[in-house]
């Protein structure tokens, strides 16, 4: 079964269907609550979901985001540990598919 993981403001999600199968199971965004996961790394997925929403200006989303470089840098160093955390977790099972820009 195939996710793509990446990050969408407002989506409150970071997993997505990759497949037919997936999206079957689970739908286009993907709960992380719906998948063989420790409670921490739910948490963890929802606490990063929220802090990414505060990336944009929800008054005027074209405007640049409001975070700092070193506030990036820090997400997507975050980001990382929890794409590494769900493939060690999920296991063979599961492919997922990194999308989150570099």
């Amino acid at each position: 079964m195939k996710l793509r993981y990446f990050f969408d403001p407002g989506s409150g999600a970071c997993l997505w269907a990759g497949d037919d199968e997936a999206r079957k199971t689970f739908g286009y965004p993907v709960d992380l609550q719906k998948l063989p996961l420790a409670q921490e790394t739910v948490t963890l997925g929802q606490q990063l979901i929220t802090h990414f929403d505060t990336s944009i200006d929800w008054d005027d989303p074209q405007n640049p985001s409001p975070w700092s470089d070193a506030e990036k840098q820090s997400f997507r160093a975050a980001s990382q540990n929890l794409y590494a955390t769900l493939s060690s977790a999920l296991g063979r099972h599961f492919e997922i598919v990194d999308e989150t820009p570099a």
